[in-house]
């Protein structure tokens, strides 16, 4: 198969397969909402700031090593692979130990219960690299789907059997295990390991894999300063309502994010030379993802209240205002997402890691001062200090990489953003107009907005025709 088909035909089955998880995983968190409080989703998250630590650490720089490097020996693959195995068992007797301050406390078995998944995640870790390196996409998905659904059904009967965040956690060990489990299956045609290994052979990667370990440490930290500071801030119930919007708002992006991201990374890799056509994918890649996400993100926007009642419940709808700044907040995301991805491929993840270093003050005084005046303006300030990094990202970006800063699609957010301010100025309010209690009326709006996307931009509707038009 031609590798352009090869690539078009993963975008189908990875969308395909991402769309399945979407609905899955806003079925979950749906669902748990009704058996769970709003303290247990914050009892949960903040172990999975650790959690998600060690399993960055785990997953970042040799395997997206294995992606960019041409070719390698079976001694340097069970390198990493042992390297690999060695990270999850090490990152694992890290956590047991952090469980054992919280003893007696119900964080401490979340903890471990959660932390599981770096111990099973490493033997896995490599064969999806190597999958991707070889765009078998639909491997991949197969075993993303299949852990998915083994995760909501276990999660969805501990919940039920009033187990509390226990049933978050083992959800999310469940998954990584079965995902792991599969993508050994599915991929052990392209490598199995020996008991050989040999540092020399890997150590000029070890330089580029410390700096992506680094960037990555750095964005999941900043990532969840958020919730942080609101806990320390708020309280409990806030920062447990506010992981919850934002678990629910971060799929539909993390979905789209991780089709584009996992396509383009290999693509852009072997553009990194031509620079001309690097900004030119960048941007077209942008205006796909467009297409994807700012439309729902534009209805959940206009109709945050009837969302909120039907996702959460009626007790939940008093935070509807949360919800509407976290809409805002994944539009300014969606520009975000795909930069550390494109430096990635170009060597040039350094800055990236700084820029993330920088942007970790910005969301602390946005959230010191938005506190204040309460959670809905924490949130909102929250969400206009992402707006403005995001604006200072493809300013700089721009000067190497022309055609990048696609200034049309920020056009969504920063009208949104401003009208938002005004009206809070100038009305009493955050809002300077009513916005539709009826969600087929702002369905209406944001299907309106999508037609234009698709007219607007030929690299969509290239897509698409190709998509459609795959055979197999």
């Amino acid at each position: 198969m031609a590798e352009q088909q090869k690539i078009l035909k993963g975008v189908r089955d990875t969308g395909l397969s991402a769309l399945l998880l979407l609905v899955l995983n806003l079925a979950q968190v749906a669902l748990l909402a009704r058996w769970l409080a709003a303290a247990d989703f914050a009892i949960a998250a903040y172990a999975a700031v650790l959690v998600n630590l060690c399993l960055h650490l785990q997953s970042a720089g040799l395997n997206a090593a294995l992606v960019r490097g041409q070719s390698w020996t079976p001694r340097q693959l069970s390198t990493f692979f042992w390297l690999n195995l060695g990270r999850g068992l090490f990152l694992f007797g890290v956590l047991a130990v952090t469980s054992l301050f919280f003893e007696g406390n119900v964080l401490g078995r979340v903890l471990m219960t959660h932390g599981s998944a770096v111990l099973v995640y490493g033997i896995g870790l490599q064969y999806k690299a190597l999958l991707q390196k070889q765009l078998q996409f639909q491997k991949m998905a197969i075993a993303e789907v299949l852990a998915a659904v083994s995760a909501m059904a276990l999660a969805l009967v501990l919940a039920s059997r009033g187990y509390g965040p226990l049933a978050i956690a083992a959800g999310y060990a469940l998954r990584y295990g079965v995902e792991s489990l599969f993508l050994v299956l599915l991929g052990r045609h392209y490598f199995k390991p020996g008991f050989e290994a040999s540092l020399p052979e890997i150590r000029p990667y070890l330089s580029f894999s410390f700096y992506h370990v680094a960037e990555r440490v750095v964005m999941h930290l900043v990532a969840q300063l958020d919730f942080l500071l609101l806990g320390l801030w708020l309280g409990n119930d806030a920062a447990g309502t506010y992981d919850a919007f934002k678990r629910v708002l971060s799929r539909p992006l993390g979905m789209v994010a991780g089709i584009a991201d996992r396509i383009s990374f290999p693509v852009w890799v072997r553009l990194q030379a031509l620079p001309r056509r690097l900004g030119r994918a960048y941007r077209l890649t942008l205006e796909q993802t467009a297409f994807a996400v700012q439309p729902f993100y534009l209805l959940l926007f206009l109709a945050a209240g009837w969302m909120v009642r039907l996702f959460f419940g009626e007790a939940w709808v008093p935070q509807s205002e949360v919800f509407r700044a976290l809409c805002l907040l994944f539009l300014w995301q969606m520009f975000l997402h795909p930069v550390d991805t494109l430096l990635l491929a170009i060597g040039k993840i350094k800055w990236w890691l700084w820029a993330q270093v920088a942007l970790a003050p910005l969301l602390w005084i946005a959230i010191c001062l938005g506190g204040h005046w309460g959670f809905e303006a924490a949130a909102w300030a929250l969400t206009m200090a992402y707006g403005g990094f995001a604006l200072l990202t493809y300013a700089y970006l721009q000067k190497s990489l022309k055609g990048v800063f696609h200034l049309e699609l920020m056009v969504l957010p920063l009208g949104l953003s401003v009208f938002y301010w005004i009206g809070g100025v100038f009305g009493g309010n955050y809002l300077a107009f009513e916005l539709p209690a009826n969600p087929f009326v702002a369905l209406l709006f944001s299907g309106l907005y999508m037609i234009f996307l698709y007219l607007r931009y030929a690299s969509v509707r290239t897509l698409l025709r190709h998509i459609f038009n795959l055979k197999g």
